[in-house]
Formats: structure tokens, sequence, C-alpha cells
């Protein structure tokens, strides 16, 4: 009992359990774990209880010879199971070797599959879905900038198959979070800015008030600020007191495109809060 105990059977031990398992680790890397792991948690009791013996230096290489073989042999057998589309297999030995060896190249390699599916299921358009995929992938690599950029996707190709803008626009503004220099989503959100704006100044009647005008121009503000973050918002008060003319003269020279589209319609959101006010 006493010689079970000690640092020479403990190296002993993990080598004898290291070399067997690394035998079998290619051809059956599922069985060969357990050993393996059993090898590793022998080696660190080892190294921890006798920090001081002369073995140690001995162990250091069998513990990062393990770490090796594992990680080799696991990424190869996740392969070959993603490969024959048993994607949550090859998830599931990729964790199994994660918990033998805590290597940043594994939960890399886990994101990567996770991403993988996140992207099959988004062309499928199973946002909800693939937003799963891509948030499982960022709780084993939180800086995957293609897990960020997937999880964005979702919100904005699930914003843009919506055609109320009241529901779009906050699935646009989350997909913004994700994936904050994307210019389709600032773009897709300055739009439905727009056409929630669009909405309000058409269904204005006599009797409506100048909050309503106020709601519109918040709306399209925020929707050229996306489109020209250097644009003074403060300055654009002048256009209430345009006539048509003017405002013409002012754009003639612009392209034709949505920014051109969202500053006419905040022209006619200012002049509509002029009239209602009188002044």
């Amino acid at each position: 009992k006493d010689m079970r105990n000690s640092i020479e059977h403990k190296f002993l031990y993990a080598l004898a359990l290291s070399q067997k398992s690394m035998e079998f680790l290619q051809n059956n890397p599922i069985d060969s774990l357990k050993e393996l792991s059993m090898a590793k948690r022998t080696i660190t009791d080892a190294v921890n209880f006798h920090k001081d013996h002369v073995l140690k230096p001995l162990l250091e290489p069998v513990s990062e010879m393990v770490d090796k073989e594992v990680i080799s042999a696991c990424k190869k057998e996740a392969k070959k199971l993603k490969d024959s589309d048993k994607i949550d297999d090859a998830i599931d030995i990729l964790k199994k070797a994660l918990e033998i060896v805590d290597a940043t190249s594994l939960k890399q390699h886990i994101a990567v599959i996770y991403c993988d599916r996140g992207t099959q299921k988004l062309n499928n358009k199973k946002f909800s879905a693939a937003r799963k995929d891509f948030e499982k992938a960022l709780s084993y690599d939180l800086d995957n900038m293609r897990a960020n950029q997937g999880i964005g996707t979702t919100y904005n190709n699930e914003g843009v198959a919506t055609s109320n803008e009241s529901k779009a626009i906050p699935l646009f503004e989350k997909a913004l979070k994700y994936d904050p220099n994307s210019e389709v989503i600032k773009n897709n959100l300055a739009g439905a800015y727009n056409g929630k704006a669009v909405r309000i100044l058409n269904n204005l009647t006599q009797y409506s008030r100048s909050s309503a005008c106020d709601s519109a121009i918040n709306l399209l503000s925020k929707g050229l600020k996306l489109l020209n973050p250097s644009l003074e918002l403060n300055k654009l008060d002048f256009l209430a007191h345009y006539e048509e003319w003017q405002f013409n003269d002012l754009v003639n020279e612009w392209a034709d495109n949505q920014y051109k589209t969202i500053m006419h319609n905040i022209w006619i959101a200012y002049r509509n809060r002029k009239n209602i006010r009188g002044y």
C-alpha cells in the first residue's frame, strides 16, 4: 500500500497507462481516453504531492506527451465524425479530450464545428437554432469573430424576413451589437428607421400633434447617423425653413441613395412639425 502511494509507483503506473493507451489511441480514441485520463490524474497527483522529488522532471514530459497525443488523435477523430455528418459525436469527443487537456486549441476546434453547423442552419433560415450554435461557439472561444458575425447575421436576416418595421428594428439593433462594422446591417437598420418614420408621416392629419413629427425626426436622425456618423444632427433644424426648391438645390448633386432619401424625409418631417406648431 505504501509503495502504491510513492511517486515511483505513480510514475511507472502513469507511464505504463500512457504507453498502453497511445498504442490504441489512433484506432480507438474513445476507449483510450479513459486510460489517458487516469494517467493524467496520476501524474498530476504525483507532481502535487511530491513537488521536490527527483523524478518530477521525468513526469512533466510524460504529461506533455499525453496532452499532445490526446489533442492530435481527438482532432483527427472529430474530423472523421464531422465528415460523416456525426456533428454531435465530433463535439462530444473533443469535450472529453478537453476534460483531460485544458487546451485552447481544443476549445477553438469545438467553436469551429459549432460555427460550421450554425452556418448550415443559417443558410436554411433556421435563425434561432443557428444562433444557439453560434452562442455555444462563443462559450468556448469568446473572441471568435465568425461566431459574433454569425449571430449578427441571424438577427439581420430575420429582420429582413420581417415586413413589420417595428419588429425588424430591434432585430437589426441586436445584429449591430454583434457585428458593429457591418455596412449591410447599418443600411438595413437605417432603412427600417426610415420606413417606420414614413409610416408615421403618412398618417398625419390636421389633428396630429407635433410629437408625431418628433418621433419621425428621431427615427430618421438615427438612420442618418448610422450612414454618416460625423453628421451633426443638432444643426438640421434649418431644414424646417427650407422651401422645396431650396432643399432640392441643396441635395441636387448628391448620389441617389438611401442617405439622400432619409434626408428628404427628415426635411418633410421638419416642415410638417413647423406647420403644426405654426412657427
